[in-house]
Parts: structure tokens; sequence; C-alpha cells
């Protein structure tokens, strides 16, 4: 589908302006956000994993996902992490966000 985000040129114009650091306007936020919904998950179930990728899944590829989010995308607790005291200074685990928020540096 060539129009996926309702509003393909909402999308180009966040990604222009995030990379000539002007302001977002809300349609173009609300169209980042979209873009992040659709291709990121934080879910380690293989169904759920499959679906992100196709609208007809196949159980093999979401164990596939879900093997090479754990392998790559998973904080493991190391001599570093723990450098400092016996918690991890990294603050891991971290739960995901109910929901999708675009952030900002703060400048200063």
């Amino acid at each position: 589908d060539a129009n996926v985000f309702n509003n393909e040129t909402d999308l180009e114009k966040a990604f222009k302006n995030l990379r000539t650091d002007e302001k977002l306007k809300k349609k173009e936020k609300k169209a980042l956000v979209a873009f992040a919904d659709k291709f990121t998950t934080c879910t380690l179930n293989p169904e759920m994993a499959a679906k992100m990728i196709d609208e007809t899944p196949d159980i093999t590829d979401g164990f596939l996902i879900v093997e090479i989010a754990g392998e790559t995308q998973k904080h493991h607790h190391t001599k570093t992490c723990k450098k400092q005291g016996p918690d991890c200074r990294f603050g891991m685990p971290k739960f995901p966000m109910w929901k999708t928020i675009l952030t900002k540096p703060i400048k200063g």
C-alpha cells in the first residue's frame, strides 16, 4: 500500500525537519509515532512478532525474530554494568512504555 501512514507527506516532512533541526508540527509527530509503531515492538511472543511482518504470519518467522531479538536487543549484566555496586548502573531491566512518545534533548 503506497499510503501506509495515511499521509506520507507528513512523514517525509517530519524526517526532513528532524534532519534540519526544525520544530515538528503535531501531524508530523503523529506520522513519526505511526512509523515507529509499525516497525518496532518489544514482544517476545513469536505469533505476535510474525504478525508484525506479514498479514498471513508464519510462526517460524516469529520464532526467528524472537531469537534474534533475544541475542541482540536484550541487556546481559556484565562487570561493566555492575562496576559501582551490585545493581546495574544502567538501570536495567527497564519496562516498555504503554505508548510511543517522542522525546527531544534538553539544550543547555
